[in-house]
């Protein structure tokens, strides 16, 4: 009996933190903890508890960008695929990302939507992704 009360207790305190976490979430209060990459990239997030925009530098170097982000203690992946193109402006190499797609298996990414239709820049890329 007492291995029976043991195991509806920690059913409780898991269904209590469960709970919690699902509060929060449709609260719209997630902390975002960190971005990080393998290429060595993480990125700098706001200091407040709310925010709702992150900016996150692509890897130049490849066509592709693997990020880590962990939200509330628990770790989500997402992918960004591009093509590069390299310009020489002034004396200054600027490396543009063309082609923006990104993919999770956390997060369900909506859409891309770019400030500027007509350049399909990651620059002026932004990705709606909810989870």
């Amino acid at each position: 009996m007492e291995r029976l009360n043991d195991e509806k207790t920690n059913i409780s305190a898991d269904k209590t933190d469960l709970n919690s976490t699902k509060t929060l979430i449709e609260s719209g209060s997630v902390v975002v903890n960190s971005i990080t990459s393998p290429f060595g990239v993480e990125a700098i997030l706001p200091g407040i508890e709310r925010a709702t925009l992150f900016s996150i530098p692509l890897d130049p170097s490849e066509n592709i960008s693997n990020y880590q982000i962990s939200l509330a203690g628990m770790l989500y992946d997402l992918e960004a695929r591009y093509r590069t193109n390299t310009l020489v402006e002034q004396r200054t190499v600027i490396v543009q990302a063309l082609d923006l797609s990104v993919t999770s298996s956390s997060f369900d990414v909506q859409f891309i939507e770019y400030q500027d239709s007509l350049s399909n820049n990651s620059t002026d890329a932004i990705v709606t992704v909810h989870f």
